[in-house]
């Protein structure tokens, strides 16, 4: 989908004329686009519905001169939140809303809606709701609140017999939420409940609403969730995520979900035994009470202290595979013309070489995560076999240092295979402070690391083929004669590159 295939409104048009989502022009993806890309199904996950399709619509334009039955407005807890969409929504419906809004409903909290009258609005009703705010650290409350507002607010549709609804975007970057997760969660629970309620003639229509920026991203993953074309669900098996939630779309932690059964210790229609027939001695010597055990206290931390881990194992993976997902879609076009990171080719043992130039990360310019998702996307095919990362420390200044914080979290979220495949890293000329600093880092906070990192304060010029690879440099790289990052800094090691 492009953005001529969206309606620009300037004068008043209905849901009903908008162009279903089913009749869409579809676009041809090429097979090679994609293909190395990991296949995270092995079939299709959604099926090619064509009334689920119909009753999808996109709207790029005025959503005052859109008519529809209801208008959702994302705003805060205290409903006057002052973003663009909400503003001009409350100040075109009239003073009739703000004061509903102040006097009868008040407060709304996250991930709730609240239904008023449209008023001047073209609209018969305006749904209120409140997105999350994003937090790393609580990504899982983060995505269910915001699973939480859609489903609400679709929820009200069904309540009120609305036939047609326009959503924008619920999760706001200025809340910090990112935009394309937020947007996977908007459209697999459209979708869930689309396919829910298929066959109901009351559901007609729902109309995102979108700007230029955000269309950007649902073009692209709109014919994911709603495939026209057997082309688009085989590329669905590349590019959705492994976990599409559950049957309503919501997000789903395994090691929270509980089972229940109804009468666990009886079959249905199977009698009780007679307990009274029982024998009911007890054999003192073979009871659990009358054995000496250990401190049960420790097992206890012991058996938490396993739960812990494996929890933290799973976020850990669910944290690195967000990334590696959300830099498939990303544009690195300006990190890799900043020249940051690259890869120069291997060295005489065959060993992958990443060039890391410190002089050209600037933490104002380039955003941290968008460089993390770079590195990812650049290293994780390469990983599974060792490889060597030369730091470039020399002309850095204040401009040029990262976070602490940061640095530790990320080396926290990749995969055993970078911790493992990593042989060596080098530092070439470093300060006192750069010394300081990474052993810290690599003693108190990544132990295990220390070893594998060396100091380099010259270099012995070489010539080196180029490798053949797009991210290859072709220059005459230069091999660093390297000392062992100790106290005494006098320890030589071997010219390896």
């Amino acid at each position: 989908m492009t953005q001529t295939d969206c309606i620009e409104a300037s004068s008043t048009v209905s849901a009903l004329e908008l162009t279903p989502w089913s009749q869409t022009p579809a676009q041809d993806i090429p097979q090679r686009e994609y293909i190395d890309e990991d296949l995270n199904h092995p079939s299709p996950p959604f099926d090619i519905n064509s009334a689920v399709n119909s009753k999808l619509a996109v709207f790029q334009g005025d959503f005052c001169n859109l008519l529809v039955d209801a208008l959702i407005n994302p705003t805060n807890e205290h409903l006057n939140d002052k973003n663009a969409f909400s503003k001009r929504l409350v100040e075109r419906a009239g003073p009739q809303l703000k004061k509903d809004l102040q006097c009868d409903i008040k407060s709304c909290r996250t991930g709730e809606a609240r239904i008023t009258s449209g008023y001047d609005l073209l609209c018969q009703y305006v749904v209120h709701t409140v997105g999350p705010k994003y937090q790393q650290r609580y990504l899982s409350a983060s995505e269910s609140a915001l699973y939480s507002s859609y489903r609400s607010s679709l929820s009200l549709m069904k309540e009120h017999n609305i036939s047609t609804l326009a959503i924008p975007p619920l999760h706001s970057s200025r809340r910090g939420f990112p935009p394309v997760e937020g947007a996977h969660i908007a459209l697999r629970t459209i979708r869930r409940f689309l396919e829910e309620f298929v066959q109901d003639p009351c559901v007609q229509r729902i109309v995102l609403l979108l700007d230029k920026v955000d269309l950007e991203i649902y073009s692209l993953l709109l014919p994911l969730y709603f495939p026209r074309t057997k082309a688009e669900q085989r590329r669905a098996m590349h590019g959705l995520p492994r976990d599409l939630g559950g049957k309503h779309g919501e997000p789903v932690i395994p090691e929270r979900q509980i089972r229940i059964q109804d009468t666990p210790f009886f079959r249905t229609g199977e009698n009780p035994p007679d307990f009274e027939d029982l024998d009911m001695s007890v054999c003192v010597g073979k009871s659990s009470f009358a054995r000496m055990q250990h401190d049960v206290d420790n097992k206890r931390k012991y058996r938490q202290h396993e739960a812990d881990s494996l929890t933290s194992e799973v976020s850990r993976k669910n944290r690195y595979e967000r990334l590696l997902r959300k830099a498939k879609e990303m544009d690195f076009r300006e990190i890799r013309e900043a020249n940051i990171i690259y890869r120069s080719g291997v060295d005489k043992f065959g060993r992958t070489v990443f060039i890391f130039v410190g002089r050209n990360y600037a933490p104002k310019e380039v955003s941290f995560e968008a460089l993390c998702c770079y590195i990812i996307r650049l290293m994780d095919k390469e990983v599974a076999q060792p490889f060597v990362v030369v730091y470039l420390h020399s002309c850095t200044g204040n401009r040029n240092y990262m976070s602490y914080t940061q640095l530790r979290e990320f080396y926290q979220t990749l995969d055993y295979r970078y911790k493992k495949n990593l042989q060596l890293m080098y530092i070439v000329h470093p300060t006192l402070w750069s010394r300081l600093s990474m052993w810290w880092f690599t003693t108190i906070t990544t132990s295990g690391l220390s070893r594998k990192v060396n100091g380099a304060r010259y270099y012995d010029f070489s010539p080196q083929p180029p490798a053949n690879s797009d991210d290859t440099r072709e220059e005459n790289g230069s091999a660093p004669t390297t000392h062992r990052s100790c106290s005494t800094g006098t320890a030589a090691c071997q010219t390896i590159l």
